[in-house]
């Protein structure tokens, strides 16, 4: 709570608890289990930093092909994983700006697209909690700097919302007092058919399941 005010309180009107990250602790495997429903193998931990378009059964695709509009503002994660899902992207590494700058353009963009009727669903991938752990103390001054200010970001998107919209909150991973990956990671999923102020630990995996929950999506085949 003292870190993140308001997603702290959001805790009481969502479904929330752990969602012990991918065995990798890495970006690409992380988020791959989010997307893809899959513990992902070690082959793609090395992708971390080349990635190549999924070709897998992914959720960001399945929306795209029922027609949902998605935008999408990350580093090159998302842009390159699901390229052909998204309708409008911000990449933070097209910017050219300073490293700690690169979250403000999120913001930025971020009013934009909600303030846009056709878009249906936002992915903000909000890169400055990781990169601070890994250059700054843990819970220090600057750490909790950021970690407001980006609880405050949450907020002015969350306040935009209607009763009938859904609200997630997931981390890839945790950090240790040195900065270093570690599986603790959360999720909070908000929404007309998710229960009220209920704690349950998940898989990361398990996050398909939640997202796919107001599309009535079908899950893949292979999802684990």
């Amino acid at each position: 709570p003292t870190l993140m005010p308001l997603v702290s309180s959001l805790t009481a009107s969502s479904l929330f608890g752990e969602s012990r990250a991918c065995p990798m602790k890495m970006t690409f495997p992380c988020v791959k289990s989010i997307f893809e429903g899959r513990v992902a193998t070690t082959g793609t931990s090395l992708q971390d930093f080349s990635a190549v378009a999924s070709k897998r059964v992914t959720w960001p695709d399945s929306l795209a092909r029922l027609g949902k509009r998605l935008v999408v503002a990350s580093d090159h994660t998302l842009n390159r994983l699901y390229p052909a899902a998204f309708v409008d992207s911000l990449n933070y590494e097209d910017l050219n700006v300073p490293l700690f700058e690169r979250d403000k353009y999120a913001y930025r963009q971020t009013d934009k697209w909600m303030a846009d009727p056709s878009i249906d669903v936002l992915l903000l991938h909000i890169i400055g909690t990781d990169k601070v752990a890994h250059q700054y103390v843990v819970r220090g001054p600057e750490y909790r700097e950021k970690y407001l200010e980006v609880d405050n970001f949450v907020r002015s998107v969350a306040e935009l919302l209607t009763p009938k919209d859904y609200l997630y909150i997931i981390g890839d991973h945790g950090h240790n007092k040195q900065g270093g990956h570690t599986e603790d990671a959360a999720y909070i999923a908000h929404g007309p058919l998710f229960p009220q102020g209920k704690h349950e630990n998940l898989d990361a995996s398990d996050m398909l399941f939640l997202l796919s929950v107001p599309y009535a999506l079908a899950l893949p085949d292979e999802y684990e």
